[in-house]
C-alpha cells in the first residue's frame, strides 16, 4: 500500500543561498564548482558564474538552478529568473551560465562553492 503525503506538506528542498553584501568577486566559487563538476579549474564549466558590469565594485553571482530558474545576487539584492523572464536591470537570461548544468549541490553532498567561498557569502538551507 502507497502512503501519501498529507495535502499541505511542505518539502524543504536544500538551495544555494547568498550574501551578497559578503561577496567580494574573487571567483573562487566559479572554479571550485567546475573543479569539483569536470576535473578543470576553468570559469566556463561550473553551475554558477561570476557576473559583473562596468561600474566600480559592481559584481555578484549567477547560479542555474534544478527547475532551471536562475538566482541572482546582485548588490542590490537577490532575485530569481525563470527561463525567458525578465530580471531587474537586464536579459539575465541570455546569460551564457542557461548553457551550463544546472546545480545539484555536488550530488547532494556539501557544495564546493560554498565550501571555497572565502567570506561566506554562499550557504545551503532550506527554500
Amino acid at each position: 500500500m502507497c502512503h501519501q503525503p498529507d495535502i499541505g506538506t511542505v518539502v524543504s528542498v536544500p538551495q544555494i543561498h547568498m550574501d551578497t553584501s559578503k561577496c567580494s568577486g574573487c571567483g573562487a566559487c566559479e572554479v571550485a564548482c567546475a573543479f569539483q563538476r569536470e576535473g578543470l579549474f576553468s570559469t566556463v564549466r561550473g553551475s554558477v558564474m561570476l557576473h559583473m558590469e562596468d561600474r566600480v565594485d559592481y559584481f555578484g553571482i549567477v547560479l542555474k538552478r534544478l527547475d532551471g530558474s536562475m538566482l541572482l545576487g546582485r548588490p542590490e539584492g537577490i532575485e530569481i529568473v525563470t527561463p525567458g523572464g525578465p530580471a531587474s536591470g537586464g536579459a539575465a537570461t541570455s546569460k551564457p551560465v542557461m548553457l551550463r548544468e544546472p546545480c545539484d549541490l555536488c550530488g547532494g553532498g556539501d557544495p564546493w562553492c560554498v565550501a571555497f567561498c572565502p567570506r561566506d557569502a554562499l550557504s545551503v538551507g532550506g527554500d
